[in-house]
């Protein structure tokens, strides 16, 4: 039986574009998104790109656009990628 083998590094790119794409699609969520605003998906992965990697950059006010759920998805995001 063949089995798929990944190196450490191969592991930590997979992982991180999972979470890169996980927490965007959150972002894109309704409970995510502030009443009345909207986001572009190249924004919510911006934001979840700068949140995995610990940049901090931002392209929307966190404050306006995001309700308290899309805040903790970013706030989470951060806490996962600050252990890599």
């Amino acid at each position: 039986m063949n089995s798929i083998q990944f190196s450490a590094g191969q592991i930590v790119t997979l992982t991180g574009l999972a979470l890169i794409t996980a927490g965007a699609l959150l972002l894109m969520t309704p409970w995510a998104i502030a009443p009345g605003k909207s986001l572009r998906i190249l924004d919510a992965l911006f934001t979840a790109t700068s949140a995995v990697c610990l940049t901090g950059l931002i392209v929307t006010d966190t404050a306006t656009e995001f309700t308290l759920f899309g805040q903790l998805v970013i706030l989470g995001l951060i806490q996962i990628g600050g252990l890599g």
